[in-house]
This record gives C-alpha cells, sequence and structure tokens, in this order.
C-alpha cells in the first residue's frame, strides 16, 4: 500500500516538475520519501527539486544518498557534483565529476571539470582537458576562447591567435574573442591587424570597456595617439569602478604624455601607484611633499621608482629642488651610488639596501616634473654627472690604441622588460655599421646567446667583462665620441654625463620620447632614430649608417 501511495506521489510531482511548479514537487516527493525512503528515483528527484530553486546546501544529502543507492547513476554523481560546485567545494565536486565522467563522458563534463581544476589552480591538467575537449571536434566558441586566454597567459600567443579565431569561424560576433584576437596581434608585433581586430570587438561588444581599451591600445601601437585617447576616453566611461581599471588610468596616462599633454599626462601619470608592481616600491614614513615650497633647510628625500633609466632621467630635479633652500637626499638602487656620487645638487646619497636616512619630506622621483610644473618648454639639463678621475684615465688608456670616432654600442636592454621584444634587436643588425670608418666598443653588459658569435665575427672591442659596475660604464662612455644605443638606462647614462647619444627607438617608442621628433627635451645631446615599420630595425640601421657617414665627427644633434 506505502508503494502504490510512493508511486502515485512520485507521477503526480513530475507534473509539477515539468510545469515548473518546484515547491509543489518537493512537498509531494517528501510525503513519498517518508513512504519509500529508499526509492532512488524520490531521492534524485527531490534532490532536482531542491536544486532547481537553488537550494544547493539542502539538495546535497539527497545527492549523497541517491550516490549510495545507486553508485552507477551517471545523473546522480551529476547533482552531488552540482551542490559542491555551487557551495565552492572544488575538490569534492571534481571528484564528483570524475566519477560521473567514469560512467559516459560528456562534453558539460568535462567543461566543469575545466573549471574546478582552475579554481584549484591546477591549470596544466586544466589546459589537457580543455585541449582535449576542443580537438574532439564538438567544441563550443566559449572553449576555444578559454583556451586561447591559457595560452595568452603562458605567452603563446600565436597560439592563442589560431584558438580566438576558430572561435570567431564558429560565433564571428562573439566579443570575448574578438578581443582575444586583437590581444594576441598587439603581442606579434602586428599593430595594424590588431586595430583592425579591436574595431571589431567594438562593435561586437561595444559596451565592455575592455573592447575599447584594446583598441586604444593597438593604436598607441600604430603611432595614433590621439585615437588611442579618444578610445581610452569611451572605455573610461564604460569601465565605473572595475578593479582592472588602473590598466586603463595607466595607459591613458601613458598616451598623453606620449602626445606632449603634460598638462594632464603629468597628473594622469600619478595612477602609477595603483599598479600592483608598485605594491613591492619601499616608501618612507614621511610625509610626501605636495610642492609646495620647502621651508629654508628642509631636508626632502628624493625616493627613486621603476627602472635605474628613470632614476637618471628624473635625478635632474636635484638641483632644481636645492635651488628652493632645500636639503636634497637621494634614495636610490645600489647600482647607482657610485654613478651618483657628486650629482650637483644632492646633499646625501643612501642605498636602498639601507634604512631611509633621517629626513624631513619625500617625494618620488617620477612626481617631480609634476610637482615642478614641468612643461616641454622648462625641462630642466640632465644631471651632468662627471665619472670618477681615476677611473676615466684607466679607461683612457684601456682605449688608447683606437683611433676615433670611437662609438659605444648598445642593442639590447632588459630582457625582462615588458617591451623588450619590441626595443631590442640582434647584434647583427648593426653590421651594415661596421664597414665604416670608425672604432665600434660594446657597452652592452649583458649578451644573449644568439649574439656571442658577433662579438667575434664583427669589428667590436668588447671589454664589458671588465666593467665592475655601472661606475665604469660611465667612466668608458666618458672616453667615447658617440654612443648609439636602444632604449636602456645605458642611453640615460650616457646622455647624463653630456655624450652625443643616437636612440634607436621601436615604432611605438616609450612616452618621453614623444611623437615624430628626433631631438628630446629631456637630453639636448641625444638624437632619435625610429623605426617607420614595427618590428624594422634594418631602415632605422640604415639611416644611422648615412648620418655617420654625413657627420665627419660631429655628432650633435641638428637644429629643428
Amino acid at each position: 500500500m506505502n508503494l502504490d501511495q510512493a508511486r502515485a506521489l512520485f507521477l503526480e510531482s513530475l507534473v509539477y516538475h515539468e510545469a515548473g511548479d518546484f515547491r509543489r514537487a518537493e512537498a509531494l516527493l517528501r510525503r513519498a520519501l517518508e513512504l519509500s525512503p529508499d526509492r532512488v528515483s524520490i531521492v534524485s528527484n527531490l534532490c532536482g527539486a531542491l536544486l532547481a530553486q537553488g537550494r544547493f546546501r539542502e539538495a546535497l544529502p539527497y545527492a549523497e544518498q541517491a550516490c549510495r543507492l545507486e553508485p552507477g547513476s551517471l545523473l546522480s554523481w551529476d547533482h552531488a557534483a552540482m551542490c559542491h560546485e555551487e557551495t565552492a567545494n572544488w575538490p569534492a565536486a571534481l571528484g564528483c565529476l570524475d566519477r560521473a565522467l567514469a560512467l559516459g563522458a560528456t562534453q558539460d563534463i568535462q567543461r566543469r571539470r575545466v573549471t574546478c581544476l582552475l579554481a584549484m589552480e591546477r591549470r596544466d591538467e586544466a589546459r589537457s582537458v580543455l585541449e582535449a575537449l576542443c580537438a574532439a571536434g564538438e567544441a563550443l566558441p566559449d572553449d576555444f576562447q578559454l583556451l586561447a586566454a591559457m595560452q595568452f597567459e603562458q605567452g603563446e600567443h600565436a597560439r592563442a591567435l589560431g584558438n580566438s579565431n576558430r572561435a570567431l569561424e564558429l560565433a564571428p560576433d562573439f566579443a570575448p574573442a574578438a578581443l582575444m584576437r586583437a590581444d594576441a596581434l598587439l603581442k606579434l608585433g602586428r599593430p595594424a591587424e590588431a586595430r583592425e581586430a579591436a574595431l571589431h570587438a567594438t562593435r561586437c561588444g561595444a559596451g565592455f570597456w575592455q573592447t575599447w581599451f584594446a583598441l586604444g591600445n593597438a593604436r598607441v601601437e600604430c603611432n595614433d595617439a590621439d585615437g588611442a585617447l579618444e578610445a581610452f576616453e569611451r572605455a573610461a566611461e564604460l569601465c565605473g569602478d572595475d578593479p582592472a581599471g588602473y590598466r586603463l588610468r595607466w595607459n591613458r596616462a601613458l598616451a598623453l604624455l606620449q602626445s606632449g599633454d603634460l598638462a594632464r599626462g603629468l597628473p594622469a601619470f600619478e595612477c602609477r601607484r595603483e599598479r600592483p608592481e608598485a605594491a613591492s616600491q619601499q616608501w618612507p614614513a614621511s610625509p610626501r611633499w605636495d610642492g609646495r615650497r620647502v621651508a629654508a633647510g628642509q631636508t626632502l628625500l628624493l625616493v627613486s621608482e621603476q627602472g635605474l633609466g628613470d632614476t637618471l632621467q628624473f635625478v635632474r630635479y636635484a638641483t632644481f629642488l636645492a635651488g628652493m633652500g632645500a636639503r636634497v637626499l637621494l634614495w636610490v638602487e645600489p647600482a647607482l651610488i657610485q654613478v651618483l656620487a657628486g650629482c650637483p645638487g644632492v646633499a646625501g646619497l643612501f642605498s636602498k639596501d639601507e634604512a631611509a636616512p633621517a629626513h624631513d619630506l619625500h617625494v618620488p622621483m617620477m612626481s617631480l616634473p609634476l610637482l615642478c610644473g614641468t612643461t616641454l618648454d622648462s625641462v630642466p639639463p640632465p644631471a651632468g654627472l662627471k665619472p670618477e678621475a681615476g677611473r676615466r684615465e684607466h679607461w683612457n688608456a684601456f682605449l688608447s690604441m683606437l683611433g676615433h670616432p670611437r662609438i659605444g654600442l648598445v642593442w639590447s636592454g632588459n630582457p625582462r622588460h615588458i617591451n623588450d621584444q619590441a626595443r631590442s634587436m640582434p647584434l647583427q643588425a648593426l653590421a651594415p655599421l661596421f664597414g665604416l670608418r670608425a672604432d665600434f666598443v660594446s657597452l652592452q653588459k649583458e649578451v644573449r646567446e644568439q649574439d656571442r658569435p658577433g662579438l667575434l665575427r664583427h669589428p667590436l672591442l668588447d671589454a664589458t667583462d671588465q666593467l665592475e659596475d655601472l661606475a665604469d660604464t660611465a667612466a668608458l662612455i666618458a672616453n667615447l665620441d658617440l654612443v648609439i644605443s636602444v632604449d636602456t638606462s645605458v642611453a640615460h647614462l650616457a646622455a647624463s654625463l653630456g655624450k652625443p647619444v643616437w636612440l634607436l627607438l621601436p615604432h611605438a617608442a616609450e612616452w618621453r620620447w614623444l611623437r615624430e621628433r628626433s631631438d628630446s627635451p629631456w637630453y639636448p645631446s641625444m638624437r632619435l632614430f625610429r623605426q617607420s615599420v614595427p618590428g624594422d630595425w634594418s631602415g632605422v640601421v640604415e639611416r644611422v649608417r648615412e648620418a655617420l657617414q654625413i657627420a665627419r665627427g660631429d655628432f650633435s644633434v641638428p637644429a629643428r
């Protein structure tokens, strides 16, 4: 009798479940369960009714009971996994999904396994599952997009491009895939294609700030700063309080500075403190200088930030601040201590390996152009560094066998720099210069493996193994006639010494080199040679070769 009543209640519950009345179905199933507590169909359907109402914690005991009653039921393990997924119990969810998978693989189960593995930081396993899913022939656009995102994150930009293309083949207006395609093309050094892909992304997902952000980034790489700013402004309208919005504010600031708009760019540049990279920056506990006049005798601590080149560029403000009556101290990287010894305007020099010295106020060096009211027409002159006399004489003797002009070369920067691929070149790219009547000296401290054969093949004096520190490099540069360099700290060092510097720049150079100019307001002795086509160093080197032939030893910057 009880079984008949339970069966009747179960059948009636199906009607309500089908109609979407899950509460009524639940009530009938609970009555049926009292009459037949071990009937797996009743237990499973009661679990399903609770799941349909979003009551995952209440559903879990019934899901687990169904698994015990019928361990060969894929649906029971699926329900149990769902309960654990919704409560973020990822290990338990994965275990249930693995049991379900053993009973019959489905794409949905595999996708959910990927989600669990990612949540558990088991990214390699997640990627393997996703790759198998995409290779099976029935993958969804989301599958290809997620795989592309994982490949992009691991620096496999060509593969990310391929999978974003596959996603777009299935869904041409799928905004995340269009966005990934634009980002991948940009990383692959194809900015014009990236710009078109980003435009398509804005059409697919006009309401997503990330698509306009991608368009702005692509336009920056195409040297279209005005167009980039337009896209960044649109992105800012949509971004709201998204935590990732710091990337937008940072890139917008760089675009403003690159366009020469210091009035808006320098205040915007203060957003650099929002970047994750800034979290490791050392700051004293003292008050921060706000740009107001310093009281006579007050001690102002200038704190370095970012790279060595940035410190060398902005240490020039020490003289300006000392002229205001401040006692100026520097707190900088250990590598710069010897180089900056005797720097004009500096009363004391301290390494960041040590605690900050006693002082009244501190200021980040890269905030100095803003706080000092800098315009392109009022940039203070470089620091005017002087190498130690003894070191200078040592390198003069070392180079005595060379004639003139003596030209120092740097062809690659820090391999860990985010833009290294764009701003560094192979040594072989400079080969057209070595036929000229000049003596070339390597200033390349870190030589990459592929460049080592060139050091032996080309007429290039390499003494970098004898350079003990950056102060030695400064003393060596003091005995040269010209430095030809890619965008690295050595270029800043040479220009701060007052030496002629010919700077070799990628198509989309850093903000400090502005746009289109062949000179720099930051360094009067510097001449800029820019790529006409992204990634093409041959044109740059050819223009340098022609300029060397014309210069005849006069390496001063031509009047604009």
